[in-house]
């Protein structure tokens, strides 16, 4: 990297391989031959006679608009690095009892407009300030404190305790041979009376990053005994809660959507149009632009034909997709058999109704502690806070779904 640098009245170019406040002033007093005494009071300023630090050098210098840099030893002036105030000290020294005031001349005109300009541009709002700020908000948003999951309040990621009194948890030997006994046992209501019993070691584990991903690789009765996702939400919530979906969306929403829908069956299709009032957000610079409502219906339900082979679907997913339904059925309208699909993993649903399904696919982002996929985000944020009533006042909401609550329990 070139940098043009001047000190005195001498100008060169400084070539710098290692990008720091440190190695740039030894290049620059080799460069320049500065006296050895002078050295230590070097000091670097840029063309508006700004004092350049360390923390922000190297932001600096990527700076296509950064110009010459000033070389100035403290010692030699004693004043700012500008040469404009050395005029003025040169002003001050003169043997009169009376302020003496000079109008600039032209040329001192057009390099305080030049200099004034570098600072800031208003027309394109370029120049110092404009990347003085720029850096501190880039600073700022990098050196903040991101919150983990486990401290945001709501929402599936959240710990939180269980609702209901559960029977005596297992010690750790009884906790290994109670995840031997399940992977071989056939007796589904043995499977379940020893989930219940794992259930604290299981809400550990999902909220633990080093062991959330071993979840249905330890616990793989998911896969095969119906039920096993909506006992450990009802051991979350309390029976109560865990009935609020299928009680409330079929007596007060489901009709108030329903009759602006088709394709899917009429349950499922009552959710896709919830979807189109409730559209995906934006994702932000970094990430892919706005998704589509028809897009975002693809992380929420994905339709096979009979007799598809489910493995090679499983197989073609990509590797981190959030919790999704997957639909097998002759029709969109007429699916026979609903599974949720988590890490490339097909869980059989306990029902075979869309609705039943759906109720069981939002259950299973609180039983394995899976956060919403974002372009979902605020559909499942107004079924958490507006049907199930979990974490009302505590999730952050967007507004089009605070909107949409108040339309709805009018």
């Amino acid at each position: 990297m070139l940098v043009r640098v001047k000190y005195k009245t001498e100008q060169k170019y400084i070539k710098i391989t290692d990008v720091t406040l440190q190695s740039f002033l030894k290049l620059g007093c080799s460069k320049f031959n500065i006296k050895e005494e002078l050295q230590k009071d070097l000091k670097v300023y840029d063309e508006s006679g700004t004092e350049i630090e360390d923390d922000v050098f190297e932001d600096l210098l990527k700076d296509p608009n950064c110009g010459i840099l000033k070389l100035v030893a403290i010692d030699e002036t004693q004043v700012s690095p500008d040469e404009s105030l050395n005029s003025s000290a040169d002003l001050s020294s003169c043997d009169s009892d009376e302020t003496v005031i000079m109008p600039p001349n032209k040329r001192q005109r057009q390099e305080c407009k030049a200099e004034s300009e570098h600072y800031y541009d208003s027309e394109s709002g370029s120049g110092y300030l404009a990347w003085r700020l720029k850096t501190i908000q880039r600073k700022a948003s990098t050196e903040s404190p991101k919150p983990s999951s486990s401290s945001c309040l709501g929402g599936p990621t959240s710990k939180r305790p269980p609702s209901l009194k559960i029977d005596s948890q297992l010690n750790e030997d009884q906790i290994r041979e109670a995840v031997s006994l399940m992977k071989h046992s056939s007796d589904e209501a043995l499977v379940k009376q020893k989930m219940r019993l794992t259930f604290s070691y299981r809400q550990k584990m999902v909220h633990d990053p080093q062991k959330c991903s071993n979840m249905l690789s330890v616990f793989p009765r998911f896969k095969d005994v119906k039920g096993l996702i909506e006992q450990d939400f009802v051991l979350l919530f309390g029976e109560s809660t865990s009935a609020k979906f299928l009680e409330k969306w079929l007596t007060a929403f489901k009709d108030k959507v329903i009759h602006q829908s088709k394709g899917w069956d009429s349950d499922l299709s009552s959710l896709i149009l919830l979807l189109h009032l409730l559209p995906p957000s934006a994702q932000g610079r970094k990430k892919p632009g706005k998704m589509s409502v028809t897009q975002a219906t693809g992380y929420l339900v994905v339709f096979i034909k009979a007799g598809t082979n489910i493995q090679e679907h499983l197989d073609s997913t990509e590797d981190r997709r959030q919790p999704y339904l997957l639909a097998v059925g002759t029709a969109r309208s007429r699916i026979h058999a609903f599974y949720i699909v988590v890490d490339k993993v097909a869980i059989p649903c306990k029902a075979a109704s869309s609705h039943c399904a759906f109720d069981e696919l939002f259950k299973a982002h609180f039983v394995f502690g899976t956060a919403y996929c974002e372009s979902l985000r605020n559909l499942y944020t107004f079924i958490q806070t507006t049907v199930y009533k979990i974490d009302f006042g505590k999730v952050k909401e967007s507004p089009r779904v605070a909107e949409l609550r108040a339309r709805f329990v009018q």
